[in-house]
């Protein structure tokens, strides 16, 4: 009877593209669950957005994509990589999306120029460098997508194989003749941070002048885009008073104003936000400072990746923060902490930390200001960069890690090895998201803003 059963199951038709929005469905409303019990209009608005625009459902699907490639069933070639088990072992930036680059500030500037770094590491963790190095492929392919003339061949292609080429003659090369990323699109990038970062322009958009000095703008509220400052109720304003004792700022900081953040992020835009507005000590208001502090969520479980060496979020954040960037970062600097059972991060708000907009380049492509061979350059540097980040992290456990990022890429083909995975890859698989895409807009048309979760027990 059993096999009979069974025979009748494997016979029985299977609409592919319903089973894929059935699994779209079920898995982005399992990832914003937490939020969806908590503030399910914050999870409409991040849906919206992602339906919107390719490159921002990209950014708030990392969790799908990574459960894609742990699907057993995803009609995927198997690697030819991770043969050696350490290479499975890689501290990760965890979402390298082209976006999540970033210029930051530094003790050194102006005499050095600022680092760019990957600098969101909500999703850092242990896992095969190879996922690194897919999600960035991916970013590059949807990044061309919205750029005008970029067609695979010639455009995507060429992004995608000169991340490959960075990557690999980063780890093979001469560690000594380890270049500082910076030409081209973060070239344009680093000028500008560097131009509006002494005028404090973020600074200048998000406070008002008063007789009791800087106040946050919070008259506004929320834009049209769902973007703003919200006034504190009070047991907001005993929270972020108590995020900011947390953070053990330089003696004679005190926080002169705080409010709660909306409309900010894509994947974290639900998460709970709040703008600190920080005075050094100055009569002046000439060291006042902004710091966002954002609720940490658990990470996505990364496929093949060994057990997580760290206690709890704040660890792992702050780990990832020390291993992986090239400089620390100033006063009031960046911070990981636990507080009311949730874990933080705390990040300056500034001109200076400035990262990569998909919009701004397809401007700057159509304006003639920026060159498709610019976003081949893009991708080789960003290649660059992500090696840079995990030689530099080490081993996990202590040790070199270039040996075996060495014997693990020789063992897969080289360079050439990598190129043709990671081709093949990113091309599969933006021509999947595009699906998802599409079937993230047809749910929201007939499920919803929050694709029928809104009849889950615990929400609304």
């Amino acid at each position: 009877m059993l096999a009979l059963l069974l025979a009748l199951v494997a016979c029985a038709p299977v609409d592919p593209l319903a089973a894929r929005r059935a699994w779209v469905q079920d898995q982005l409303v399992t990832d914003n669950r937490l939020f969806l019990s908590r503030d399910p209009q914050r999870v409409a608005e991040k849906l919206d957005r992602m339906a919107a625009d390719p490159y921002d459902y990209l950014r708030g699907s990392n969790r799908l994509w990574l459960a894609d490639r742990a699907n057993a069933f995803h009609e995927r070639p198997p690697t030819a990589f991770l043969s050696v088990d350490a290479a499975r072992a890689t501290l990760l930036v965890g979402d390298a999306h082209p976006e999540n680059a970033s210029t930051y500030l530094v003790a050194g500037w102006p005499d050095m120029a600022l680092p760019i770094e990957m600098i969101d590491l909500d999703a850092a963790g242990v896992g095969p460098y190879t996922l690194d190095l897919g999600r960035a492929a991916l970013g590059l392919a949807l990044l061309g997508e919205g750029l005008p003339d970029c067609a695979w061949e010639g455009c995507q292609d060429a992004a995608v194989s000169a991340l490959a080429e960075g990557y690999a003659e980063t780890v093979l090369g001469d560690p000594d003749e380890a270049r500082r990323v910076g030409g081209g699109i973060f070239g344009r990038l680093r000028d500008e941070a560097e131009e509006e970062g002494p005028a404090r322009q973020r600074l200048t958009e998000l406070t008002v002048s008063t007789s009791e000095g800087l106040r946050l703008r919070t008259d506004t509220g929320l834009d049209a885009a769902h973007a703003g400052l919200l006034p504190l109720d009070r047991d907001e304003e005993a929270q972020a008073r108590a995020l900011f004792a947390a953070l053990d700022l330089p003696a004679g900081s005190r926080l002169t104003d705080a409010a709660r953040r909306f409309g900010v992020g894509i994947s974290s835009l639900p998460a709970l936000r709040y703008l600190l507005l920080v005075d050094q000590g100055s009569p002046t208001d000439e060291d006042d400072s902004l710091i966002e502090v954002r609720e940490l969520i658990e990470p996505p479980a990364m496929p093949g990746a060994p057990a997580q060496p760290f206690d709890d979020n704040a660890e792992r954040v702050a780990f990832a923060a020390a291993a992986l960037w090239s400089e620390p970062m100033v006063a009031p600097g960046y911070r990981a902490l636990c507080l009311d059972g949730l874990y933080w991060r705390a990040l300056p708000v500034s001109s200076f930390v400035l990262g990569l907009d998909h919009l701004k380049i397809a401007e700057d492509v159509e304006a003639g200001e920026v060159e498709l061979a610019d976003v081949e350059r893009l991708g080789g540097e960003l290649g660059q960069l992500l090696a840079q980040s995990h030689l530099r992290a080490g081993m996990v456990t202590g040790g070199d890690l270039r040996p075996v990022l060495i014997a693990d890429l020789e063992a897969g083909g080289g360079e050439d090895g990598l190129r043709a995975e990671l081709l093949g890859d990113a091309e599969a698989e933006s021509a999947t998201l595009l699906v998802d895409w599409g079937l993230l807009n047809d749910l929201i048309e007939e499920e919803g803003p929050l694709l029928g979760a809104d009849g889950l027990s615990g929400v609304l």
